[in-house]
């Protein structure tokens, strides 16, 4: 590589890190982060086994494992391995890259990514997507380096694919996505596939029938069964177009990248010498996204947005290869477009939280709870992110499977302590219902303070002095979104 191109991709890794490790513990852990702690806290035997309590592979959990013991569990510490895994995915991409298109374009895939707002936000998140994204495009690389006649790479693959897949579920689509290409390739070329050239994924297959007889897979077929507790919307044509918006990350960027990738494969599919590489990379970006989108229309819907992230990097190779192909000031204007929106964006990302607000909640409870407290979790997933921060002596919690606002909710209500004095009513991933709310707790009940979180809201309930039941069960005084002098926040 040239000086320059050290340079640029120096300056680009640069910037990627900054945005990835700024301010990592400005938020509080969101549910699923507290999740992974709690798997990755236990022995690697029992972590293991608790991964029947995710529902993914055990690979990020064993890793933010050795790294807790290393680093702790503050939300900065648990958080930095996806940073800096978010870092290294920069590298990885470059490399990539460069057995796709020229150098220059290389450079510019790599800064697309590196100002990628949805890829930043998932690699300041303690989950197991940046890591899915790092061993998808290790092992696009890997391939293509073996499918260029490297045996080496060939090791390097299987070992990729395989960790891509205990990585996350969803890593099948990618494999499933670069088994067509091959197939593809075979054909293009009119080369018949020997022995040896499907030895690599022969002991990729033998692996994933290990994969199937972890812990994990039965929480999988559970909620992929009859009973699952998975609550997702049926996807539309629409979830596809919104996927696609929110991978672009900004307006601006949005209308750069996605036009530039579509007329690139529509230039790439008529161009002899560029199909090979853009049948690869459309078949990266549309098989993690159709398999789940096509499972979703005709099973218990899977599809969500943050578990096809393994298609973003196509999308900036797609980009960036269509981008190259214009002039200087042309290219150079469209970049810049997509890397100030971008970064635009992150500035009100950072400005304001888009993460559960458990340590606030748990804080605001903290400060006032009193002996004979009772909480009340809707939904009973809720107590988790609370359990981590609160260090409240509540008499007791009862957690809701059902919406407190239904018939079965009131009914799982009766498990609480019927003396109790106060009620804390933590509402989480519920719809807005306040009245409602109030009216469950009712006649026993007053509302005495009502706070909204990202995410949450906090209910505070005080027994009322024996007497005839009021017309309404919420004062007039708790109207307002957040409490004022009149109504204590809790």
């Amino acid at each position: 590589m040239s000086r320059a191109t050290w340079a640029a991709l120096g300056a680009i890794l640069l910037l990627g890190a900054l945005l990835r490790f700024h301010r990592l513990g400005r938020e509080s852990l969101w549910t699923d982060e507290v999740l992974s702690i709690d798997v990755a806290r236990r022995p690697l035997p029992a972590l293991v086994a608790a991964s029947r309590e995710d529902g993914h592979p055990p690979l990020y959990a064993t890793l933010l494992h050795f790294w807790m013991e290393a680093f702790g569990e503050s939300e900065a510490a648990v958080r930095s391995l996806s940073a800096l895994v978010g870092v290294v995915t920069l590298g990885a991409l470059f490399l990539t890259a460069r057995r796709l298109m020229a150098e220059r374009d290389a450079v510019v895939a790599t800064l697309l990514l590196a100002c990628s707002p949805y890829h930043v936000y998932y690699s300041q998140e303690a989950r197991n997507y940046a890591l899915f994204l790092l061993l998808t495009v290790a092992s696009y690389g890997l391939l293509l380096a073996w499918s260029a006649g490297g045996r080496r790479a060939a090791a390097g693959y299987v070992a990729a694919t395989t960790l891509l897949v205990y990585t996350h579920v969803f890593g099948f689509f990618v494999w499933a996505a670069q088994l067509l290409w091959l197939a593809f390739e075979w054909r293009r070329t009119r080369r018949r596939p020997r022995t040896r050239d499907a030895l690599p994924m022969m002991a990729i297959a033998v692996l994933a029938l290990v994969w199937l007889l972890g812990p994990w897979t039965a929480t999988l077929w559970h909620q992929v069964g009859p009973h699952t507790g998975l609550r997702l919307s049926r996807p539309t044509v629409m979830s596809l177009l919104r996927s696609l918006e929110d991978f672009a990350g900004a307006t601006g960027a949005a209308l750069v990248l996605l036009p530039a990738a579509a007329l690139e494969v529509y230039r790439g599919l008529r161009d002899a010498e560029a199909r090979a590489r853009t049948v690869l990379l459309v078949l990266w970006a549309a098989v993690p996204q159709l398999a789940p989108f096509a499972l979703s229309q005709v099973t218990v819907p899977i599809y969500i947005t943050r578990a096809t992230i393994a298609t973003l990097p196509a999308l900036v190779l797609l980009a960036a290869a269509f981008l190259g192909r214009l002039g200087t000031i042309a290219r150079g204007l469209l970049v810049a477009t997509v890397v100030l929106s971008a970064l635009v964006a992150q500035v009100l990302y950072f400005r304001f939280p888009s993460k559960e607000q458990w340590r606030e909640v748990a804080a605001a409870v903290d400060a006032r709870a009193r002996p004979g407290d009772v909480a009340v979790f809707d939904a009973y997933y809720g107590q988790r992110g609370f359990d981590h921060y609160s260090r409240a002596a509540l008499a007791s919690k009862v957690s809701l499977a059902d919406d407190l606002v239904s018939p079965e909710g009131a009914r799982e209500l009766e498990a609480m302590p019927p003396d109790a004095p106060r009620v804390w009513v933590i509402r989480f991933q519920r719809p807005p219902a306040r009245d409602r709310v109030s009216q469950a707790l009712g006649p026993r009940f007053r509302l005495a303070g009502f706070a909204a979180y990202q995410g949450v809201e906090l209910y505070l309930f005080e027994r009322r002095a024996a007497g005839p039941a009021p017309a309404s069960a919420a004062p007039s005084s708790t109207s307002s979104g957040r409490p004022g002098p009149a109504s204590p926040r809790p």
